[in-house]
């Protein structure tokens, strides 16, 4: 199977993990990816002609896009690849926090993929097809390396908000937590940053906050910034107990994964953990870390225990007594072999339910496509 994917990518992690992840996965498959990249071109009316005509040049089986936004992909892309027989789909990264960039076009794909149901009635209203999967993880990437464990909590990426008081709860009670992120003078992001003609094309930031003002989701990410400004910020506190390592590439992250005892994980997204009732979220991390053999810790989050047996494949807290209850459990308590039950259980799980392959063949058989 060939796909053609419209992929605005500038060379850094936050788009290079598609690459390892669904790229690397599906290639073992026999599915190729051609991507098109439209910031190579000099503005995006002539990047949208050169993908016409790169649709009209050759033979593909299917047209992916990872935008939705008029801006970006042209209503004449969808049209001429219709015309042609090539089905599209546009996968929702995001969908949670911007639907609205969709609005336009969500009705001219032949199938929408979104990562969360919360916004699923608004394509409704959009009279969108679309099916709902969450993310997944590439399980030749993300191994499980049986080593000794270190009875430590690890947390890899950035330090804010909510992850930040979970790691200064966690250290001001004694409990190490070693900490990944900051620049690594051994990976070289920068120079790899692919040289753009043009930035992403979206909506203004006002535009953003009032489309935030029309539904439920979006006021809870307005009221959660707003609190998180006008509280500073919650910062890392100087604790002996945390221990400060520069960010990892891709490649070593499943080996950190497999060695920690606990590996932490965050459940709420756009700092809306200082709100009575968190918008919760269930992101790329939630399925790396148990792909990896680690043993996922994160505030209890009901869709996700849809996806991991809570106490066999995932260790939740719901209270900050219970968070560093079950640290302390886990860590000190906790025999090799209950760590290593916990872990092994958790790969077989993401192994069986939660693979990149899995969720493109429910995309595939959604759009007849054969494979």
């Amino acid at each position: 199977m060939n796909i053609i994917y419209f992929f605005p990518e500038y060379g850094v992690p936050m788009f290079n993990w598609q690459r390892m992840h669904i790229f690397d996965e599906l290639k073992r498959h026999g599915v190729d990816i051609e991507t098109f990249n439209p910031l190579l071109y000099e503005t995006p009316e002539k990047a949208n002609e050169a993908f016409v005509n790169k649709l009209s040049s050759s033979r593909y089986d299917l047209l992916m896009s990872s935008v939705c936004y008029e801006g970006m992909i042209f209503p004449s892309v969808l049209d001429k690849a219709k015309q042609l027989g090539i089905p599209s789909l546009c996968i929702r990264w995001d969908n949670l926090t911007i639907p609205f960039y969709d609005r336009k076009q969500a009705s001219k794909f032949d199938l929408l993929w979104l990562t969360a149901n919360e916004t699923a009635w608004m394509y409704d209203k959009w009279n969108a097809k679309y099916i709902f999967q969450p993310y997944a993880a590439n399980p030749y990437l993300f191994k499980y390396n049986e080593t000794e464990i270190k009875r430590k909590v690890c947390f890899i990426g950035t330090p804010y908000g909510s992850r930040s008081l979970m790691i200064n709860k966690l250290t001001s009670k004694g409990i190490a937590v070693d900490l990944y992120y900051g620049k690594n003078p051994e990976l070289k992001e920068e120079e790899e940053r692919i040289a753009v003609k043009y930035e992403m094309v979206t909506p203004g930031k006002w535009d953003i906050i009032l489309e935030w003002l029309k539904f439920s989701e979006g006021r809870k990410m307005l009221r959660g910034s707003i609190l998180n400004r006008l509280k500073g910020g919650t910062q890392l506190e100087s604790n002996p107990c945390l221990g400060r390592y520069p960010s990892q590439d891709l490649n070593n992250i499943p080996l950190l994964y497999s060695q920690y005892a606990l590996c932490l994980s965050s459940t709420s997204t756009n700092h809306t953990d200082s709100l009575k009732t968190p918008l919760k979220i269930v992101n790329l991390r939630a399925f790396e870390i148990p792909m990896s053999g680690g043993i996922e810790f994160c505030k209890y989050n009901k869709e996700l225990s849809y996806y991991f047996e809570e106490g066999k494949e995932i260790i939740f807290y719901r209270t900050d007594e219970e968070l560093v209850d079950k640290a302390n459990y886990y860590l000190k308590k906790a025999s090799d072999r209950e760590l290593k039950e916990i872990k092994s259980a958790a790969r077989l799980r993401s192994e069986r339910e939660h693979t990149w392959w899995n969720r493109f063949a429910k995309v595939f058989d959604t759009l007849g496509l054969k494979y």
